[in-house]
């Protein structure tokens, strides 16, 4: 596998879902999410090791808690000294090193933004655009109650947390929205439809 793999930005910085790893690895949950728990003092070393609960999904529903890591640049590598080199752990070595550097170029290239002025507020085209949908929306929604437009937050949210490996009905309590409508907009996005 040669895909470049996704991370997630928390706080300015990228992050690694624990479960991509573990699941790129072939490996056993448990075992790694241990690895991580004994190893936790180091892995703090590297900066904040911030973690997140998913409920596991059974057939009946609810499900046992499950805690998933969001590892940095140097949380990550360090979890990949602590694996052996299988060939599985070797590709994802070089996987991991590619989406960072990846990144970090991406981020660079970036242009310093310019100080706003007092009291202004600056918007480029698809901002002002994405704010004039949004009213549109919300004065939409005012006049059919019943149905209620993503707003640009929610949908930057709704982004965030997929790109976390959350499924649409755990997006969809975080944000407080049905899970069919989370579902939609993420349907668009893979055909491209939205933004």
């Amino acid at each position: 596998m040669s895909t470049v793999l996704s991370l997630a930005v928390i706080d300015g910085e990228p992050r690694v879902d624990s479960r991509v790893i573990i699941t790129e690895l072939g490996v056993e949950p448990r075992a790694t999410r241990q690895l991580i728990d004994k190893y936790s003092s180091e892995f703090n070393e590297f900066g904040p090791l911030p973690f997140e609960m998913e409920v596991g999904r059974r057939g009946q529903g609810g499900g046992t808690p499950i805690k998933y890591y969001l590892l940095n640049e140097d949380q990550a590598y360090f979890l990949m000294t602590l694996v052996r080199n299988t060939e599985e752990a070797v590709e994802l070595k070089k996987r991991l090193v590619k989406a960072f550097a990846q990144y970090r170029t991406r981020s660079q290239s970036l242009p310093e933004p310019a100080a706003p002025r007092p009291n202004t507020i600056t918007l480029d085209k698809d901002e002002y655009i994405g704010l004039l949908k949004t009213q549109a929306a919300y004065w939409k929604g005012k006049a059919q109650p019943g149905r209620r437009l993503l707003t640009t937050e929610e949908k930057t949210r709704i982004k965030k947390f997929h790109a976390q490996g959350l499924g649409s009905a755990v997006i969809g309590q975080r944000i407080q929205r049905p899970e069919g409508t989370v579902g939609s907009y993420l349907r668009r996005l893979r055909i491209g439809q939205d933004r």
